[in-house]
């Protein structure tokens, strides 16, 4: 579940079926029985194409697990097949109508171009044994009927059931895939380069490297964007301060900063377009206070300008506030 195999454990490749099926009887239960947390399978090998592959659930309609299957399934779907530098595998039975095919539908929509998008038929020994087989014709896009991708469609033959339990090995199988396109006459109509799982790895390799070439550009302007961004970042950070010296007078800048701040602040001298900084706008504020307040008293006292309470007021100033005060200096002059 680790993107980076930090704590990853090593195993033959015949054992990884199992270990998916456990953790996916782990993590995909109840209302999760579609999880969107990824297994991460790496494969090394000394030679072959290096490819990424992200195995996505089909687009489902109907599971007595999840009512609401469709929704989670095709927006899942299109998560991934929505970015640009990914090629699409839009993998359907042989069988089936490529028309009414989903997941066709959603490649049309996130590649119109049909530049990264090919189809991968599967079943097609199934489809064979039928009275009525047109897979040749539907893969080749000979019809004015039939679906069409500007990659086309590639076919493969799986391993059955008995062939997993049997713990048939991938050149026994490919061995298998030959013998059903070269020798069933429904197929045998098929070229070479449509069919088989070597020549399939081989034809997404290829569309992966287009797709890198087109797609590096934008991604290293992406990564210089960013960059710019984490360095704009990384200055407005403070400086790393080592000495007791150099910290105290960071602090005392920092005190001297907030002082300045307040002091425009009750002087009315500060302005700002932050929605934020209205709440510390503290001149207008007192002067509001100071309304409210001579609002109140005339409310509470309609005669406290009278003449007693300016004789009052008058006497209080000449005992306790009369007289000039200057900085710096204790007392009256």
């Amino acid at each position: 579940m680790d993107p980076s195999f930090a704590n990853a454990e090593e195993c033959p490749v015949g054992a990884v079926e199992e270990k998916i099926k456990n953790l996916t009887e782990q993590h995909a239960v109840g209302d999760s029985f579609i999880s969107r947390k990824p297994l991460y399978v790496r494969v090394t090998r000394g030679e072959g194409p290096q490819l990424s592959l992200i195995d996505l659930p089909g687009v489902t309609h109907n599971a007595s697990q999840m009512k609401d299957i469709h929704e989670v399934t095709a927006k899942l779907v299109e998560e991934y097949v929505q970015q640009e530098e990914l090629v699409i595998l839009c993998v359907i039975p042989a069988a089936s109508d490529f028309g009414n095919a989903e997941v066709i539908k959603m490649a049309h929509k996130y590649d119109p171009e049909g530049k990264r998008t090919l189809g991968v038929v599967t079943k097609c020994d199934d489809a064979a044994r039928a009275e009525a087989c047109d897979v040749v014709d539907k893969v080749l896009m000979c019809r004015e009927t039939d679906v069409r991708l500007t990659l086309g469609f590639h076919c493969v033959v799986n391993r059955s059931q008995k062939n997993i339990d049997d713990g048939m090995e991938r050149e026994e199988l490919w061995k298998k895939e030959g013998h059903v396109f070269e020798s069933d006459g429904q197929l045998q109509g098929l070229p070479k380069d449509h069919w088989g799982t070597l020549r399939l790895m081989e034809k997404i390799a290829k569309i992966q490297e287009g797709r890198v070439d087109e797609c590096l550009p934008k991604i290293k302007e992406a990564v210089r964007v960013k960059l710019v961004h984490l360095r704009d970042e990384l200055r407005a950070l403070a400086a790393h301060l080592d000495s007791e010296a150099d910290q105290y007078r960071l602090f005392n800048s920092v005190l001297r900063d907030v002082r300045d701040d307040l002091q425009r602040r009750v002087r009315a001298e500060f302005v700002s377009s932050k929605p934020e900084d209205g709440e510390l706008t503290i001149a207008p504020r007192v002067a509001d206070l100071i309304k409210e307040f001579r609002a109140r008293l005339q409310n509470e006292n309609p005669e406290w300008l009278g003449r007693a309470m300016i004789d009052e007021v008058d006497d209080t100033v000449q005992k306790f506030m009369h007289g000039y005060t200057v900085d710096n200096l204790m007392g009256p002059q």
